[in-house]
C-alpha cells in the first residue's frame, strides 16, 4: 500500500477478514492523512479502530496524543449510529471533530451500510444541530432520550 493511501482502502482490503480478529483488536492506521478528502496536508494525523461486538470505536491522535474519538454502532439493518462524539477541548475548531465523522461515515459505508442517525445533544443553541447540518445530516425528529435526532444517506 503507498504511503497516501488512506485507511478507507486499508478497511475494505481487510473487511472479509475482519472476523478473524476477536473484539477488542486495535488496527492502527499509519501512515494516514488526515481526511483523503479535505485534511490532505495534515500529515500529522494517525486513525486507529478499535473492534467491538456492536461497531468500531475510530480515534484520532496528532502528534501522538488522541484527540478525540467517536463509536459507531450497527445493527442488522443497514443503518449505523453515530455515539460518543468528542474531541479534547483544546483541539476543537481544528476540523478533528469533521474529521472524525468522515472516517465513521467511510467505515460505515465498507460494513454496507447507507445511514447513519445520530442525537444532537445540542443545549438549545442549535450550534452544534448547525454543525452537523453543514457535514449533510438532517434532522428527522426526536431520539429517544429526547434529543433531536438527525440522520445522513451515505
Amino acid at each position: 500500500m503507498a504511503q497516501n493511501n488512506s485507511v478507507f482502502q486499508l478497511l475494505k482490503n481487510t473487511s472479509d477478514k475482519q472476523q478473524k480478529f476477536p473484539y477488542g483488536s486495535v488496527f492502527q492506521m499509519l501512515p494516514h492523512s488526515c481526511s483523503p478528502m479535505q485534511l490532505q496536508k495534515r500529515r500529522d494525523c494517525q486513525v486507529s479502530m478499535q473492534i467491538l461486538p456492536n461497531g468500531r470505536t475510530i480515534s484520532l491522535s496528532s502528534h501522538g496524543k488522541k484527540v478525540g474519538a467517536v463509536t459507531l454502532l450497527s445493527s442488522q439493518s443497514r443503518t449505523s449510529e453515530l455515539v460518543n462524539l468528542n474531541v479534547d477541548q483544546e483541539h476543537r475548531g481544528q476540523e478533528f471533530g469533521k474529521q472524525l465523522v468522515f472516517e465513521a461515515i467511510h467505515t460505515a459505508k465498507s460494513m454496507g451500510k447507507n445511514k447513519i442517525q445520530l442525537q444532537s445533544e445540542d443545549n438549545g443553541s442549535r450550534k452544534l444541530i448547525r454543525w452537523y447540518e453543514g457535514l449533510g445530516f438532517k434532522q428527522i425528529g426526536r431520539g429517544r432520550d429526547g434529543y433531536p435526532l438527525m440522520e445522513k444517506y451515505i
